[in-house]
């Protein structure tokens, strides 16, 4: 490359430049940043039992989203086996599936084969706002990606002080350094498991990253920092 700098948005990306043979002293690290007051602003006064019934989710039920565009390296086909694994232990858990893109007929398919349609809500790409306001009604999340340069999905959730799995990539790292996430390896059904499990049934670490995510975030990615 002929640029006197080279940013990376996150330290794993960084990592994967330095490999590349992008000399370290014009590498820096800039964060895709996030709009936190805006986000935050569009959920304070949203009411949770009408955001519920606006998207015909189960009321009786927990619910665990995955707010990402359905493409095959995100992985979601990983979740929906997990959940299916999980049923017996999970069964108090509804999966909420936010985002449009090439594999969702793959994925109703899965959905379907498993018997799983009762569990599973696919709600399409939702605009920014009422994504939001939804996001922020989870009990839980989860990004199984397999790949990704930053990860905004893997930023919101515990913005809003949602446990969150993650799958390690992208910005992941940085949570994981700092305790923020629950971090496993891609593309490994029995890492999501295990992970599912730790923020289905949270023990004390998993409720401490829920209640500091919120200021973690704002103080590394918002755009007014």
């Amino acid at each position: 490359t002929c640029a006197d700098r080279v940013f990376a948005l996150c330290a794993r990306e960084k990592d994967r430049l330095l490999e590349a043979g992008v000399a370290r002293e014009r590498l820096g690290a800039l964060h895709h940043p996030v709009d936190c007051d805006g986000l935050l602003k569009a959920v304070a006064t949203r009411k949770k039992a009408d955001v519920i019934a606006k998207y015909a989710l189960p009321t009786n039920k927990k619910l665990i989203g995955c707010f990402a565009n359905l493409y095959p390296y995100k992985r979601q086909d990983l979740l929906i086996r997990a959940i299916y694994d999980l049923r017996e232990e999970a069964s108090a858990w509804h999966l909420v599936l936010a985002g449009k893109g090439p594999s969702l007929r793959a994925y109703r398919e899965l959905t379907s084969s498993l018997g799983m349609e009762s569990r599973v809500s696919f709600l399409g790409r939702l605009p920014q706002t009422e994504a939001a306001r939804l996001l922020s009604c989870m009990d839980a999340a989860a990004h199984c990606s397999s790949a990704e340069t930053f990860g905004v999905s893997i930023v919101e959730p515990p913005l809003f002080g949602i446990p969150m799995l993650t799958t390690r990539v992208g910005i992941a790292f940085e949570f994981e350094r700092s305790n923020q996430a629950v971090v496993v390896e891609p593309n490994s059904l029995e890492a999501i498991k295990r992970g599912l499990r730790r923020i289905l049934d949270p023990d004390d670490d998993v409720r401490m990253m829920s209640a500091t995510s919120p200021e973690f975030v704002r103080s590394n990615f918002s755009v007014s920092t």
